[in-house]
């Protein structure tokens, strides 16, 4: 009976270690994925194409990432433009389904507390 625990327990050690080192093993793989950036597939083709000493891939690396901000400054602003330019259309399809709820949905005893305004939050 002794050689059938040690049998479970060792099976059972091996099942942790496989699990522990697979999760480390994906964990690896997403990080360094993540670490790398937007640029980072056409940095590594330009060192490859013209074979990138490391003064120049450092001199890249720096351009790249200027660029990507800049990219994400205009996306950033023109995001701002872009919901101020749709909010009036969604206020309009917001009100229309607030109606449909206040008059298809809710029986006709709540639709006074659903046309009140809620309660301020609590401090």
């Amino acid at each position: 009976m002794r050689n059938v625990r040690l049998w479970i327990v060792l099976l059972a050690l091996l099942s942790f270690l496989a699990g522990a080192g697979t999760g480390h093993i994906l964990t690896e793989r997403a990080v360094g994925a993540e670490d790398r950036g937007p640029m980072s597939d056409y940095e590594a083709l330009l060192v490859r194409r013209f074979d990138l000493g490391a003064e120049r891939r450092r001199a890249l690396r720096v351009v790249l990432q200027s660029y990507q901000q800049e990219i994400d400054e205009i996306e950033t602003r023109y995001l701002v433009s872009y919901r101020s330019a749709i909010e009036p259309e969604l206020r309009r399809v917001g009100a229309e389904y607030d109606r449909y709820v206040r008059d298809r949905v809710l029986p006709p005893s709540e639709r006074v507390a659903f046309d009140s305004p809620p309660p301020p939050w609590p401090r």
